[in-house]
């Protein structure tokens, strides 16, 4: 009699389990179209050289890239949410709040929104490399990192449906052309790599969770 309740419970309990699992990954339809609203730097981001702040800007076409790359959300064009929002006067601020989430989305026809943040970056020592021509002039290595947070919401509602957050580094081991950067001077692929990797890790995370799904 015990087995045969246990039984039933486990039963049960596997049937929730799959509505849950099932819930999570159809709230988005096949059809539905997701817009990319172009991000920058959170509201806590440091000012840095205009250089760097240029390179962090490159983190919405990785998203793109990769999401494009993935195929599991379908992306609205670029160009045309570019235009429709300068054509509705809508300017994409820092801080969205829910009003604001809505016009976008009803003006785009859209009910999906993916927002992000570039968070911060950072530069830290990270140890000695010596150069195989130059074996007696160590090279300071720098470790660049960059921080992004994405969230895909939904723009009736308000509701997040996914999120995540990734950190991207890129150890800077050639000088090339530098800018400063915390008072370090690294090379522009060591600041462009990092968010690179970052991009493409958050858009990795956010369709495992979305899609409760392995890369």
């Amino acid at each position: 009699m015990v087995n045969v309740m246990l039984k039933k419970i486990l039963f049960v309990s596997l049937v929730l389990l799959s509505f849950v699992h099932m819930g999570f990954a159809a709230k988005l339809d096949e059809e539905d179209k997701v817009a990319l609203i172009n991000f920058g730097m959170s509201s806590n981001f440091p000012t840095y050289s205009e250089m760097v702040n240029e390179l962090t800007k490159l983190a919405p076409s990785y998203v793109r890239e990769n999401i494009v790359k993935d195929g599991g959300l379908k992306l609205l064009d670029e160009d045309f949410v570019t235009n429709k929002l300068a054509t509705e006067n809508i300017v994409i601020s820092k801080y969205l709040d829910k009003d604001t989430l809505k016009e976008i989305g009803k003006a785009l026809g859209c009910r999906y929104l993916l927002l992000g943040n570039v968070r911060s970056i950072t530069v830290e020592e990270d140890g000695s490399w010596y150069h195989p021509n130059a074996i007696k002039c160590p090279i300071n290595l720098l470790k660049v990192k960059t921080s992004i947070d994405l969230r895909l919401v939904d723009a009736e509602t308000n509701k997040i449906i996914s999120a995540a957050f990734s950190n991207g580094v890129c150890t800077n081991r050639y000088s090339g052309v530098s800018v400063r950067l915390r008072g370090y001077d690294v090379s522009q692929e060591a600041v462009k790599k990092s968010v690179e990797t970052a991009s493409k890790e958050a858009v990795v995370r956010l369709m495992e969770r979305l899609f409760r799904k392995k890369k």
